[in-house]
């Protein structure tokens, strides 16, 4: 009951979207935080579920095939962000460790206005998730 109350204290699931949220401006449509898996943990913004699920598909396989390169490619060093145009906008990827930060935009929005602030949230976040994931690989 400890871990469980330490862990509110952390990060509250209602703060989530609205964090998220935060970075819905300048064309940016909506951002999601999903865990490496392609999980959807939480999401805000214009796409409804269904679609962010989709994204957030694509972007999970997108980073696995990036941070797992066969062995004769080698390994380009540590991956901060990843830009993926879709039919329909672009998808910026950041990770904060475990979890990773997408923010969906259309065509139209700068790439980089699009990457800092995927970059943003994604540091924003990685204190508390990081803990997180301390606290339940103890436990």
């Amino acid at each position: 009951q400890a871990l469980a109350s330490r862990m509110a204290t952390l990060l509250k699931p209602r703060a989530i979207p609205e964090v998220l949220g935060a970075a819905n401006t300048d064309g940016i449509q909506t951002t999601m935080l999903i865990d490496l898996q392609g999980n959807l943990m939480g999401f805000a913004g214009q796409h409804n579920q269904e679609e962010v699920i989709r994204s957030a598909a694509i972007a999970c396989n997108v980073w696995y095939c990036h941070t797992h390169p066969p062995e004769k490619t080698g390994s380009a060093g540590e991956l901060h962000s990843v830009l993926i145009d879709v039919e329909q906008g672009k998808l910026a990827v950041s990770s904060t460790g475990k979890h990773l930060v997408v923010c969906r935009a259309s065509v139209t929005t700068p790439t980089g206005a699009l990457i800092t602030k995927a970059e943003a949230v994604a540091l924003h976040l990685r204190p508390a998730l990081a803990q997180i994931s301390t606290l339940t690989t103890v436990s």
